[in-house]
């Protein structure tokens, strides 16, 4: 065999292409993997040697945060993010194990897109296009989602387990901010969405969500009896038959032609689930008035075991649950910050597929001229098999949208009958057979307009069997405005609306008349508004509904100043009375902000609020037609046609001073006062001071 030698040269020229290749690499994957992950979060790691004598079970609920038996424990929460990995990759791991961890933290997903294919996989917000409003889908869920998107053509397909249960509920207005209580615990991370009087409103402006009791509470807003909230949100439950759901949709766009689309939906049980266990840990809260709230409601019929630092307590002698809110319970002596609680309980299930459900929807969009409006027609059939009382039913609706002459018309027809079953979903969609009209106009400094709208709403509650029932109700509604901007700083608006409704509760009617002018001079900006209602409502008195008169009268006025670079003041005032057969009321609420920003580096903010309800009449059986199809139908789970578990009078006092200051470009320090006071018939009567101190 003859040997080939290479020169010297030859091998450091081979040396230094190889390295050149090497460094290249290496920099090629800290462009496009390294530097497009974030890691953060902490971990704690532990080896403990002991010897026990003693109750060893005491011991292991005591120690380690629960974890005395262990010689070795580790615990934290790490989340790491990708984005644009690769160029075509993003995806999102969250893993959580410590003790007082949330169950919604532990969460996988991952996204790829490359060209006109997208692909979501893991926990993942569930939708199809979405072009038939009758057919649409919204959930968490956990699975597969593809899209493909090219030219006029459009298609998604996906297949998934659902991960909690899409629910609507309807409730009362009680002259009060809050807290309204939605009927559920643990209600899913950013699903929440409200109205009121079937206008939507905006969470972090209008409304505050607290995921953990299930409540939401207005932010500087009264809402009046007369009103009508309804919510729509996901509850993430364990111990239960969610079904798995697949579907596809596809669209095609023919131009002038106008657009056409096709959604296919399933949803079926996932079958018999057996029940597990689950253990909520607490510290301490101090005062007996404070509440302790469990991750989800506990199913009665199974034991509930409360220790309290490794001794079980007895129920009715030791603590005792909510009677408006079963996953909320209250010890009956303070309890300490230094002591653990442990509560083992077995959730209750949550059965939101009553049989197999399956949707079939078309849909056509025609555009009507050039930029004249458009006509779009959505139709779906929808039907449960299997299940207690199987059903079917065919929806349509058809709606036109017309600029005429500087009018801006719009009309609509829908019929979704009773026995119409879609895929569950948020959102607000009921079975109802209705019709309206609007017509609105701007001439200059003058805009007016007039709507009318009729509706006859299916109720479905559930008997003994299990067995759907209908009751249908029918609501009217008739609006009128005019608006006059005299300047672009000053504008009044007036307005009335009559609305009927006839529901098994009584027949009901209110005129609305609203007066309110915003005004804008130089650094100075504010808003007048004044509200007089009238009209006849069934109300209870002495454990009967009857007919009777009321009056709402409600005044507020906000206004807002920008004193300068550095100082920000803004305040609402709110008056209301109420007028009923039995008696008056009166309620009020009051906020003041003053906040000092004099750079980037200092930010200073102090806030006084004050909202008082007043004690009202019971309301029972009112009903504005708002509120009406909901709490469970065909498009969403509920409580079978009952009302929220409860709203009430409340007053509350709140003084904030909040102090934030950036030390250096990775330091910030922030301190917080509150000092505050709420007494109520759901709230318990309570005074709380808190400072806090905090250094990132």
């Amino acid at each position: 065999m003859r040997s080939v030698r290479l020169p010297t040269t030859a091998l450091l020229a081979f040396g230094a292409v190889f390295a050149s290749a090497q460094s290249q690499q290496w920099s090629w994957m800290d462009q496009n993997l390294f530097k497009r992950l974030i890691i953060t979060g902490h971990r704690e790691l532990g080896f403990h040697s002991h010897t026990i004598e003693g109750d060893k079970a005491a011991f292991r609920d005591l120690t380690y945060s629960g974890r005395g038996g262990r010689r070795f424990t580790d615990s934290g929460q790490i989340s790491i993010d990708g984005r644009n990995v690769f160029g075509v990759l993003n995806f999102q791991v969250q893993i959580a194990d410590n003790r007082y961890r949330d169950p919604e933290t532990q969460r996988v997903s991952i996204d790829y897109k490359k060209g006109p294919v997208t692909v979501n996989f893991g926990d993942i917000r569930g939708s199809l296009l979405n072009t038939n409003s009758l057919a649409s889908f919204n959930r968490s869920l956990k699975g597969t989602a593809v899209a493909y998107e090219r030219g006029r053509f459009a298609a998604k397909a996906l297949r998934s387990q659902a991960k909690g249960s899409a629910t609507t509920i309807s409730l009362q207005g009680e002259n009060s901010a809050g807290p309204y209580y939605l009927q559920n615990s643990r209600i899913a991370k950013d699903s929440v969405q409200l109205q009121v009087d079937g206008e939507a409103w905006k969470l972090g402006q209008d409304y505050t969500v607290n995921y953990e009791i299930g409540s939401v509470t207005f932010i500087n807003k009264i809402i009046p009896p007369t009103s009508t909230i309804v919510v729509t949100y996901e509850t993430v439950g364990v111990n239960g038959a969610f079904g798995t759901i697949e579907g596809v949709g596809a669209s095609y766009n023919m131009g002038s032609y106008g657009k056409v689309g096709l959604t296919s939906l399933q949803q079926k049980p996932r079958g018999i689930q057996g029940l597990s266990q689950r253990t909520d840990l607490f510290q301490g809260f101090g005062d007996p008035s404070t509440p302790y709230t469990l991750a989800f409601e506990p199913l009665r019929t199974r034991p509930v075991i409360v220790k309290l630092q490794g001794i079980i307590q007895v129920e009715g002698a030791h603590y005792r649950f909510d009677a408006n809110n079963p996953a909320v319970f209250y010890f009956m002596f303070p309890v300490p910050a230094t002591s653990n609680i442990d509560v083992i309980y077995t959730p209750k299930p949550i059965q939101t597929v009553d049989g197999e459900r399956h949707v079939t929807g078309f849909d056509y969009t025609l555009p009507l001229g050039s930029n004249k409006g458009n006509l779009v027609y959505n139709q779906a059939t929808g039907s449960v098999t299997n299940g207690v009382a199987p059903m079917s039913g065919t929806a349509r609706k058809l709606e036109v949208n017309y600029n005429l002459g500087g009018w801006q018309l719009k009309a609509g027809m829908k019929d979704v009958p009773n026995t119409f079953v879609g895929i569950e979903s948020t959102g607000f969609l009921r079975n109802e057979k209705s019709s309206g009209f609007s017509a609105d106009r701007v001439q200059g400094k003058l805009s007016y307009g007039l709507s009318l709208n009729n509706n006859l709403i299916g109720t479905r509650t559930v008997n003994s069997d299990g067995a759907p029932v209908f009751q249908n109700a029918r609501t009217t509604q008739g609006r009128a405005y005019l608006s006059f901007a005299r300047s672009e700083n000053n504008a009044w608006r007036l307005e009335h609306v009559r609305s009927t409704s006839r529901a098994i509760q009584g027949d009901a009617r209110l005129d609305t008349t609203s007066l309110s002018n915003g005004w804008k001079s130089g650094r100075l900006s504010s808003s007048l508004n004044y509200d007089i209602t009238t009209g006849q409502v069934p109300l209870s008195s002495s454990g009967a509904t009857a007919p009777s008169n009321i009056g709402l009268n409600t005044l507020r006025m906000s206004t807002s100043y920008n004193a300068g670079a550095a100082w920000t003041f803004t305040g609402s005032a709110g008056l209301s009375s109420v007028h009923t057969a039995d008696h008056d009321t009166k309620g009020h609420d009051i906020s003041f902000n003053a906040g000092y920003k004099p750079s980037q580096k200092l930010d200073v903010q102090f806030n006084l609020a004050e909202s008082k309800s007043g004690a009202l009449a019971a309301l029972a059986g009112f009903t504005n037609g708002y509120g009406l199809g909901y709490n469970g139908n065909g498009f969403s789970s509920g409580v079978g046609g009952l009302a929220g578990l409860g709203q009430a009078a409340t007053n509350y006092r709140s003084k904030s001073l909040s102090v934030a200051y950036q030390l250096s470009p990775r330091i910030n320090l922030a301190t917080r006062f509150i000092d505050s006071s709420a007494r109520g018939s759901i709230s318990s009567n309570r005074t709380s001071r808190s400072a806090s101190l905090d250094l990132d």
